[in-house]
């Protein structure tokens, strides 16, 4: 239970990233500095790859931190073996690239910084409890195919798939380990994170967060420069 629990408040946790690179983003366009550095020669292509980079460089600091912390603790599933402390790690690396571009399509949203800072953690928090409470009750009372396509669209909550991510590693990793109390080998489809039943459907839909949230910000940063020359 202590595992599961330090897995469910580490994913928690990095809810409050997203409102930071937020506010930044919005109050660069509200107050003009965005359109300055256009202006001044800047493409919209270095700015928003130069914010990412920035934002990128930024997240590596939580992310040792958790790192760090799942050593410290030796959380079963996360810390037992360098193939999962691994996997551990791209998890939290594309959630830090999925987070801070699903920040970007949202900040065109809001025109306070202060409203979309709190806005995003407001929701963020509200929305993967609720994600994760409905997800667990539809295993029990749905059909398979209804708590599935749940489950897929709660994929494009990246905190909910970092949280998931975890949820997955702990509980097999406590499995294992219990098997191996009784020196019964652990079945790959629990000791393997790469698999698609363990981690592999959250790195696919990581990857598909990144393409669609990059998109999505790119066309509405295009709309809004085009509404401004005409």
């Amino acid at each position: 239970v202590f595992a599961v629990m330090t897995a469910y408040f580490a994913g928690n946790a990095f809810s409050t990233i997203p409102s930071l690179v937020v506010n930044f983003i919005v109050t660069e366009r509200t107050n003009g500095t965005q359109r300055m550095q256009i202006i001044a020669g800047m493409g919209n292509i270095v700015y928003w790859v130069s914010n990412l980079l920035f934002d990128i460089i930024f997240f590596l600091v939580p992310f040792f931190g958790a790192l760090i912390m799942f050593l410290a603790l030796s959380t079963p599933g996360i810390a037992s073996s360098a193939e999962e402390f691994f996997a551990t790690a791209i998890l939290l690396l594309m959630f830090g690239a999925s987070i801070i571009l699903w920040a970007y399509s949202l900040s065109f949203l809001f025109e306070k910084a202060s409203t979309a800072q709190s806005f995003i953690v407001t929701f963020q928090t509200i929305s993967t409890m609720l994600l994760l409470a409905g997800n667990s009750l539809l295993v029990y009372f749905a059909s398979d195919s209804v708590a599935r396509i749940v489950r897929y669209i709660s994929y494009l909550f990246p905190n909910y798939i970092l949280i998931d991510g975890f949820m997955k590693l702990v509980q097999n990793g406590v499995f294992c380990q219990n098997l191996k109390k009784i020196d019964i080998p652990c079945p790959s489809k629990y000791s393997n994170p790469f698999l698609m039943s363990n981690l592999g459907e959250n790195f696919l839909f990581q990857t598909i967060d990144i393409l669609l949230y990059g998109m999505i910000a790119y066309f509405f940063d295009r709309r809004i420069r085009q509404k401004k020359n005409t």
